[in-house]
C-alpha cells in the first residue's frame, strides 16, 4: 500500500515523534511510505532510507509569507506532488496541512485521513480555523484521536467515523522501574511555552521547598518561556533549588533515578513525558487537563496524582504528600511502570496499521 504522511514539519515535538517510529518501527515494512512537510528544515527524527521526502517550502524563509499566499502556493506545490504519487491513503497531521489535503479531496479517489494531536478545543479556538474545521473534515474518511475526550469535542457526524488511539510509548523509556534510594529530585519534561504552565509548578514548588529544602526542582526543555521564568526563579531566590536544564537527548537516563515527576499543564493531548515517566517507574502527579490525555494514563491515587489544572495549592499538596510517604510514592511508581504493557509501541502502530488499512479498503463504515 502506498501511503502519503503530510504534517508541517519533521522538527522536534509529539506528533513528529510519532511519525517518525510509525513510519520506521511498522509501516515500512509493509508499505511504501512518503512523508512530506510544509517547512523545510532540519528532520529532528530520522526516517528509514526507503522513506521518500518532500517539502512544500523550497526555502526558509517562505514559512514566513502572508498566510493566504502561502496557502495557495503550498496547495498548488502539494497537488503537484500528489499528482507524482498514485497514493492508496493520505494521513493528515495538524490543522492547516489537514485543510490543505482536504481542499483537494475532489481532485483525487484515495481515502484521506486527519490525526488531531492536541486538545481540539485549543485547536480550533480561533475562528477561522474552527470555521475551516466544519467545512473540511467531513470530507475525510477517518478521523484519528487521543483521547475520548477529545472526540466528544466534534460533531456528530465528524465524530462518527472517528477512532481514538493513544500515544505509543518511546521504546527508551521502557525498562525496569529503578530500585534503590532516589535522587532529591522534582522533575518535569515539556518545552517552554505557556500550556505548559511552569508558572504553576514554580509557585507549587515554593509552597513546599522549605519543608523540603534538599530536593531540587529540575525542568528539562527549552522555549520562549526560558527567560521570562529564569527571571521569576531569580525573582522568588529559588536559584540554588531550581535548574532549567535545557533539552537533553538522554532525558530518561537523567530522570530515571528522580523522586517525583510532575505536569503542570493547562491543556495536552495525550503526554509523553507523563506517560514515559510513568513507563520509568516514577511517582507522578498531573493536572487532570484537557483532553484528557492525564486522566486516560493515570487511575487517581492507584498509579499517580491528578490535580485540577491552574491550582497551585492543590498541586504542592499533592507533591508534598508523595515526598513525605516514601511507601506511597514506591506504590504509586510500581503501578506507574504497568502502563508500559497498555501502550507498548507494537501494540499502537498495530491499531495505526489496521485502521488505514481499513479506510483503504473502504471498510469505515458509519451512518
Amino acid at each position: 500500500m502506498k501511503i502519503v504522511i503530510f504534517t508541517m514539519s519533521m522538527e522536534r515535538g509529539g506528533a513528529e515523534r510519532v511519525i517518525a517510529n510509525l513510519c520506521n518501527e511498522y509501516l515500512v515494512y509493509q508499505n511504501k511510505i512518503t512523508v512530506i512537510t510544509c517547512i523545510k528544515g532540519k528532520d529532528a527524527y530520522p526516517l528509514n532510507k526507503s522513506v521518500k521526502r518532500f517539502y512544500l517550502d523550497q526555502r526558509e524563509e517562505e514559512k514566513g509569507q502572508g498566510k493566504a499566499r502561502r496557502f495557495l502556493r503550498r496547495r498548488n506545490r502539494l497537488k503537484k506532488i500528489l499528482d507524482t504519487l498514485q497514493a492508496d491513503i493520505m494521513l493528515n497531521i495538524l490543522p492547516e496541512p489537514s485543510f490543505l489535503a482536504l481542499s483537494l479531496k475532489e481532485k483525487y479517489t484515495f481515502p484521506m485521513v486527519v490525526s488531531v494531536r492536541s486538545d481540539p478545543a485549543m485547536e480550533y479556538t480561533f475562528l477561522p480555523y474552527r470555521m475551516l474545521m466544519l467545512y473540511f473534515y467531513p470530507k475525510a474518511e477517518g478521523l484519528i484521536l487521543q483521547t475520548e475526550r477529545a472526540r466528544e469535542y466534534f460533531p456528530v457526524n465528524i465524530r462518527k467515523k472517528s477512532v481514538v488511539i493513544p500515544n505509543p510509548i518511546h521504546r527508551d523509556a521502557v525498562r525496569k522501574s529503578f530500585e534503590g534510594k532516589r535522587k532529591k529530585e522534582i522533575v518535569a519534561v515539556g518545552r517552554l511555552i505557556p500550556e505548559k504552565n511552569y508558572l504553576l509548578l514554580l509557585q507549587a514548588y515554593k509552597k513546599i521547598s522549605k519543608r523540603f529544602p534538599d530536593y531540587k526542582l529540575v525542568i528539562y526543555g527549552s522555549g520562549p518561556l526560558k527567560q521570562k521564568l529564569s527571571t521569576l526563579i531569580k525573582r522568588w531566590k529559588l536559584e540554588c533549588s531550581v535548574q532549567l536544564a535545557g533539552q537533553k537527548d538522554d532525558v530518561y537516563d537523567r530522570i530515571y533515578q528522580a523522586s517525583l515527576f510532575v505536569m503542570s499543564s493547562d491543556h495536552e493531548g495525550m503526554p509523553n513525558a507523563l506517560m514515559e515517566a510513568m513507563a520509568l517507574g516514577l511517582p507522578v502527579v498531573a493536572t487532570d487537563c484537557p483532553c484528557g490525555g492525564p486522566a486516560f494514563l493515570i487511575k487517581n491515587g492507584f498509579n499517580g496524582i491528578l490535580v485540577k489544572p491552574k491550582d497551585a495549592a492543590g498541586l504542592a499538596s499533592a507533591m508534598e504528600m508523595i515526598l513525605s510517604h516514601p511507601e506511597l510514592a514506591r506504590k504509586l511508581g510500581r503501578h506507574a511502570g504497568e502502563i508500559a504493557q497498555s501502550i507498548a509501541p507494537e501494540k499502537i502502530y498495530r491499531q495505526w496499521g489496521m485502521y488505514l488499512n481499513k479506510i483503504a479498503e473502504g471498510k469505515n463504515k458509519y451512518a
